[in-house]
């Protein structure tokens, strides 16, 4: 019986530890530089080979947002940016794969668009 309980609550730390690492972010695990490989059309968003450096300081720099801040939330960050219309915000939503390896920022969940970081 006290095998059993050892297994069942290892089990359940080791699924909740894997949920928590894939749903809480920090700065030290997002800075780096991101590239876009997909072709599908967006109407607004990044285009074949664009890259995306977020900083560890907040600042971000894009071939289609250009510079700005970011905020990160959870498994959200925020891209705030000023461009000939005025200020802009682009969202996007963070995830590994199966729970483990490089994060992505996903541009287009239905379609598997996201931004792969390359370091």
């Amino acid at each position: 019986m006290k095998k059993r309980k050892v297994i069942i609550i290892s089990f359940i730390a080791i699924i909740a530890i894997s949920i928590a690492y894939d749903n809480l972010y920090v700065k030290g695990m997002i800075a780096g530089k991101y590239i876009y490989n997909f072709s599908g059309d967006q109407l607004e968003g990044p285009d074949k080979g664009d890259h995306l450096v977020l900083k560890m300081n907040g600042l971000f720099e894009s071939d289609t947002w250009g510079k700005g801040i970011y905020k990160l939330t959870g498994s959200r960050i925020e891209l705030n940016y000023a461009d000939e219309f005025g200020d802009g915000i682009y969202v996007f939503t963070i995830s590994r794969r199966f729970f483990w390896g490089k994060p992505r920022l996903v541009v287009n969940k239905d379609l598997g668009y996201y931004f792969e970081k390359t370091n």
